[in-house]
């Protein structure tokens, strides 16, 4: 707070520009606006850190696990137990998926992978930044399905609503499907959409009948 009313105090008083005012005049007007637009934080609070958002993903999280496993491990130092999935693999996947197209590819995953990974202070001696646990990953699915136009996307149930105020529920679901279609097996896609439908119907015929509820 000092600094902040030191700073105010030197541009609205006119006295001979020093090297130390310049440099924090530089930070505030320029360089620290400029860095705000990649603050990884603010699209988790106002778009990911939701109700809807949250009961999407559990309905999904066993066979997104099951996913991140098949792609984890390639770069993994070998005898380690710690399972990670790197850039390289993430991308692998949304291409296997269909996902990567002439619009959206690897240049513009590359950001929304690293804004979803934890902040690591030591990147010389750790390549905790060059690997992915399995919460990131949720996350960095979450980053990518939000870039997504769902008229380039199959709305399995149109019904179903989107409840958030971004559509990033809708968007999730259906890039769910498709990362289970083709990353998984045909099996595994039918086994997620009975359950998933039956689950569905279910709210939609208890939103009929009054019953506001959410099914995990």
């Amino acid at each position: 707070m000092l600094v902040r009313l030191s700073i105010d105090k030197y541009y609205k008083t006119k006295v001979e520009p020093t090297i130390v005012g310049a440099v924090k005049k530089a930070f505030d007007v320029h360089i620290l606006p400029h860095f705000e637009k990649f603050n990884c934080h603010n699209w988790r609070k106002e778009r990911l850190w939701k109700e809807e958002i949250a009961i999407v993903y559990s309905r999904f999280v066993d066979k997104l696990e099951l996913i991140y496993n098949k792609y984890t491990g390639k770069y993994v130092n070998p005898g380690s137990s710690k399972m990670s999935t790197s850039l390289d693999e993430f991308t692998t996947m949304l291409g296997n998926a269909g996902l990567l197209n002439e619009f959206f590819g690897n240049r513009e995953c590359g950001p929304l992978w690293n804004l979803s990974m934890m902040t690591n202070k030591d990147e010389i001696n750790n390549e905790k930044h060059l690997n992915m646990t399995f919460v990131e990953f949720l996350e960095a699915i979450g980053r990518v399905a939000d870039r997504f136009d769902m008229a380039n996307m199959e709305d399995l149930f149109p019904e179903y609503v989107a409840k958030s105020p971004y559509g990033l529920d809708k968007k999730l679901e259906s890039t769910f499907f498709v990362l289970i279609k083709y990353c998984l097996s045909q099996k595994h896609y039918n086994q997620t959409l009975k359950k998933y439908t039956e689950t569905v119907e279910t709210e939609l015929e208890n939103l009929k009948l009054g019953l506001v509820t959410q099914f995990a």
